[in-house]
């Protein structure tokens, strides 16, 4: 997943970074999952198209 170094980055450097699940890819979609888990647990949120749309629809 080349995004995984940009959500890495931008988390170091205390930003809340949030990764929508359709919008990045990987080789495999076993890999793409294993990653998606991986960057969450440590970096990110990842949400659906729909979780971003509740959460924009929300700010203030």
């Amino acid at each position: 997943m080349s995004i995984s170094s940009t959500v890495s980055s931008l988390s170091d450097e205390s930003f809340n970074v949030i990764v929508v699940d359709y919008c990045c890819a990987a080789g495999t979609d076993k890999l793409h999952q294993r990653e998606l888990k991986s960057i969450h647990l440590i970096y990110c949120n990842v949400v659906t198209t729909k979780e971003l749309i509740e959460l924009l629809v929300h700010l203030p």
